[in-house]
């Protein structure tokens, strides 16, 4: 059932965004790149390895990595090079989320984003993580939308306001970081208003191609 819901997740993502994702991304299929762990301790210590590489700096955290992945539904492996990368799924926390479906094609947007963006830009910390899951998440919810201008379905869009609403964990996902994930998704969807096509246009460039944007540009994305 959850390879399933990966397969679907991916095709959403194929048919929104697919024509700018290389062909050698492309090819991967789900049962490549997607690990459901059977365990809380495989997940972890998969886990503990990006997190050291790349979230303890980039996010200045200072606590174990458990206190972390505990709450994390799933993260991509920031490899440079695809053929390495796989996506991580927490047996548990995956029966807790709202929307399944929307982990996985965020998720694999990761997977697919240029290692330009994830995890080069990414691992620059400061506003650098916020401002890669924002880009993410709105790219994510155009998967779920026939219009150009973010409008999802409600059941996408009570999703990610449950990730607000939801009591605070000891994990990722606390308050405090749900509403920042939340907060850049507006920011990222504010830009993009700014200029439409132009935006657009250069932030999937970015993410599946890896032409950079502007610096002054791109930072200019601020909640």
């Amino acid at each position: 059932m959850s390879m399933e819901i990966a397969k679907d997740g991916m095709a959403r993502v194929l048919k929104r965004w697919g024509f700018l994702i290389p062909e050698e991304v492309r090819r991967y299929k789900a049962e490549d790149i997607f690990r459901f762990h059977e365990s809380n301790v495989s997940f972890l210590d998969a886990f503990h390895m990006t997190y050291e590489v790349l979230f303890k700096r980039a996010n200045g955290l200072k606590c174990a990595s458990d206190q972390i992945g505990s709450g994390c539904g799933a993260f991509v492996t920031p490899t440079q090079s695809h053929e390495a990368r796989l996506i991580h799924v927490h047996p548990d926390n995956l029966k807790k989320e709202f929307d399944p479906l929307a982990l996985m094609s965020h998720e694999y947007i990761h997977f697919a984003s240029h290692s330009a963006f994830y995890p080069k830009y990414y691992g620059g910390g400061g506003d650098n993580p916020f401002r890669v899951e924002g880009a993410t998440e709105w790219l994510n919810l155009q998967c779920y939308s026939n219009y150009w201008d973010g409008l999802t379905p409600t059941a996408v869009a009570q999703s990610r306001q449950a990730l607000i609403d939801a009591p605070p964990t000891k994990g990722r996902f606390t308050r405090k970081n749900r509403a920042a994930y939340r907060t850049n998704y507006e920011a990222t969807k504010a830009w993009i208003k700014l200029d439409s096509v132009k935006n657009t246009s250069k932030l999937v460039n970015y993410v599946f191609r890896g032409i950079s944007i502007d610096p002054k540009d791109f930072s200019s994305i601020r909640p």
